[in-house]
């Protein structure tokens, strides 16, 4: 590889607490592995920027790395990938045999590991009192025989990556650095090239998160075959509906991050989170450090408060009930109206599940309103629902109405009257209650109320411990 030389200025985040800034010079080099060099154990430690931040992006965090296991299913029983590695706990053992053989596949355990929260960074012995995990191959039951034969697999990295299908250039890459001793290959991956930029889906730097595209470690920020994999993926995802998890995991693939390393310790630096972890040693005159370029969106309060909730993932729980009757029930190129739509989060992922429709929201609050309209096409309007501005927008027949029957309840008789003779012509109505409303009446209460007919009324969720109860009113 030809010498590259860079000058780097790293200007260091008053939000994180530090306060140096150094100006270095530095030649890009692999890792040289360092004799006597202590390693330090398995950790992972994060910080976040605010309150705010951590309220948003944690829950996504999770649920993107408890989804991991389910992902690589899916590349398995598609296609994209001949087998896949995975830790289960010997619990779950015969559970996952019996699923993996009703599918054609087979599990076979080739190691016991360390039980560890996350993304792990190596395979140390493990403390069987701690807690212990069997290490996985599951593959199409053809090739299990085969698999079984060959001699002390879990330390043959070559057979490994091959069995697993992985590309032969971050084969060789993985042989070269972890293979040979390392702990970490993201400096190695930087210096193939001296660039951390390009596609999302070879961007590893928040795989201690448990969030990335691919299930190897890329030779390079930019190799093409990794590319391939991770694209394949996630049209997987968008086949199975999991269009929201697609979208975090670009976005956050898509942050500028700032990567160092010295003593042993890495830091990757993102725009709202930084996470500490182990790294291979290098000592404080081979300056590593390089840069991702990306965007940031930074969350506020407002993103569920305007909706009246008290935390982000309150919301989200809130209106998954609602999205997924919704977004079964409308027609294709059809239409939504959310008559108290507040900022226009439900819309929002709505729209996400399905592209094909047209969104439209009424809400009497105006900052709310415009929040919606930032960034998503729509029909909107800062009004009352009875000021019926809203009744134009979409063909009836293939328009779907969601509200909670408490709207009409609250309004005065003759409000309520005219508004009610005008939604009768909307067919299809996805109705809703959330906790506190749901305390005073139960949802077939609330429709009467409203005055509509209750025996129009199929009620989906009506468990008290349920934070919403949904409906189906039809008026056909």
């Amino acid at each position: 590889m030809n010498q590259i030389y860079i000058i780097m200025m790293i200007l260091l985040d008053k939000k994180y607490n530090s306060q140096t800034k150094i100006i270095m010079k530095s030649k890009i080099t692999h890792s040289i592995l360092q004799p006597n060099r202590p390693v330090l154990p398995e950790w992972t430690r994060w910080a976040w920027a605010s309150m705010t931040e951590r309220e948003y992006w944690y829950p996504i965090f999770k649920k993107l790395s408890n989804l991991r296991d389910h992902i690589e299913w899916l590349t398995l029983i598609e296609g994209v990938r001949p087998a896949i590695y995975q830790s289960v706990d010997p619990k779950h053992l015969f559970e996952k045999m019996n699923v993996a053989m009703k599918n054609g596949f087979s599990v076979i355990p080739i190691a016991q590991i360390q039980k560890n929260e996350g993304y792990s960074s190596g395979s140390e012995n493990f403390d069987i009192s701690s807690g212990w995990n069997y290490r996985v191959i599951i593959t199409k039951q053809e090739h299990a025989n085969e698999i079984i034969n060959i001699p002390d697999l879990a330390k043959n990295n070559a057979k490994l990556g091959e069995i697993l299908g992985y590309p032969k250039c971050c084969q060789d890459f993985f042989l070269r650095t972890w293979g040979s001793g390392q702990v970490d290959t993201t400096w190695d991956q930087y210096a193939e090239t001296g660039s951390a930029d390009g596609p999302v889906e070879a961007n590893m730097l928040w795989r201690w998160m448990g969030v990335r595209w691919v299930s190897h470690l890329p030779c390079s920020f930019q190799c093409q075959a990794t590319v391939d994999i991770g694209r394949q993926t996630r049209e997987i995802m968008r086949k199975h509906g999991l269009v929201e998890e697609i979208k975090a995991i670009d976005t956050i693939l898509s942050w500028p991050t700032k990567w160092s390393g010295i003593n042993g310790i890495a830091e990757i630096v993102g725009p709202c989170l930084k996470v500490s972890t182990r790294t291979d040693w290098a000592p404080p005159s081979d300056k590593r450090w390089f840069e991702r370029k990306g965007g940031y969106l930074k969350p506020t309060k407002n993103i569920w408060e305007d909706n009246k909730f008290s935390s982000y993932q309150g919301m989200i729980d809130a209106h998954a009930p609602i999205i997924s009757e919704l977004t079964t029930l409308v027609p294709q190129n059809g239409a939504v109206i959310d008559l108290g739509c507040g900022n226009g989060r439900l819309l929002r992922t709505a729209k996400l599940h399905r592209p094909d429709i047209k969104i439209g929201g009424v809400d009497i609050n105006i900052d709310a309103i415009r929040s919606a309209q930032s960034g998503l096409v729509g029909k909107w309007d800062a009004s009352k629902i009875q000021d019926l501005a809203w009744a134009d927008w979409f063909a009836p027949e293939n328009t779907i109405l969601v509200y909670p029957p408490a709207r009409l309840v609250e309004m005065s008789s003759d409000d309520a009257i005219k508004a009610r003779e005008v939604m009768s012509k909307f067919k299809t109505h996805v109705v809703y209650g959330y906790s506190d409303t749901i305390k005073r009446h139960q949802l077939d209460e609330w429709v009467s109320l409203a005055g509509y007919p209750v025996d129009r009324l199929l009620v989906l969720c009506n468990e008290s411990q349920h934070a919403v109860t949904v409906g189906i009113l039809n008026l056909e």
